[in-house]
C-alpha cells in the first residue's frame, strides 16, 4: 500500500512513499524505486530528484500531520 501521490512542480513527476519506505517515481513512461535518500534501488527509471524523496519519505501519518490552517491557534 502507498500513500498520496505528490507531483513535482517541474515535469509533473509523481513522488509515493511505499509500505517499505521507499519511494516509488513515475514519469508518465517509467517508473522506479528509491530510497529516501534518492538513491535507485530498481525499476527502469534511475534519475529523480532526491530533495523530493527526503521530502516525501519524512512526511507522517495523516493521523499525526497537524492542520496548518490551527496551527500556534487555540482550539475553537
Amino acid at each position: 500500500m502507498k500513500t498520496g501521490i505528490i507531483r513535482h512542480a517541474f515535469g509533473d513527476v509523481a513522488y509515493q512513499l511505499t509500505e517499505e519506505k521507499l519511494v516509488h517515481v513515475n514519469d508518465g513512461s517509467h517508473e522506479g524505486l528509491f530510497t529516501g535518500e534518492g538513491i535507485w534501488v530498481s525499476g527502469d527509471l534511475r534519475e529523480c530528484d532526491p530533495q523530493m524523496c527526503v521530502w516525501v519519505s519524512n512526511q507522517h501519518e495523516t493521523s499525526e500531520v497537524v492542520d496548518p490552517k490551527r496551527q500556534g491557534k487555540a482550539p475553537s
